[in-house]
């Protein structure tokens, strides 16, 4: 049995390992990134680090949107670096089994596995999966240099 911190996204209910989570926190001003890929929100700074933030929602092939202030930031130690994951809500920490899709699913993009709760089941995050090549050479400019704003 692992530990998960599970965090609530478009009406479901997402999670990854705690053992990966640096932070939580409330959103925060985020500046945009030029060329960086359509689910990256943009680069904020946290305590003199410039972090990279995901939307989530968008790379598991949802609608990407605009941060709120309500978001929070899940930051995750990755790749020597820090990736953030904009969430809409932190549902706590849960423990549990990974164990593949309920039957009659099929195994969607970027779940590692899922986790059952009781009522739904809660799909873990592939963290590996999700730092395809554009995310990884992002993580790694940004973990040396100040980002370049956006021209928009």
């Amino acid at each position: 049995m692992s530990d998960y911190v599970a965090f609530a996204l478009d009406g479901a209910t997402y999670a990854v390992e705690a053992a990966v989570v640096d932070e939580v926190q409330r959103m925060v001003w985020l500046t945009p990134v030029a060329g960086a890929p359509d689910d990256v929100c943009g680069v904020c700074t946290v305590r003199g680090e410039h972090r990279v933030i995901l939307d989530v929602a968008a790379r598991l092939g949802g609608r990407r949107r605009d941060p709120e202030p309500t978001d929070y930031l899940v930051f995750l130690a990755v790749e020597d670096a820090i990736l953030g994951l904009r969430v809409d809500g932190i549902d706590g920490l849960v423990s549990g089994t990974l164990e593949a899709a309920p039957p009659g699913s099929r195994p969607a993009p970027y779940v590692a596995g899922y986790l059952a709760d009781g009522v739904h089941p809660v799909a873990v995050l592939d963290l590996s999966a999700m730092l395809e090549p554009e995310i990884r050479e992002l993580l790694a400019d940004v973990a040396g240099n100040a980002p370049e704003p956006d021209a928009r």
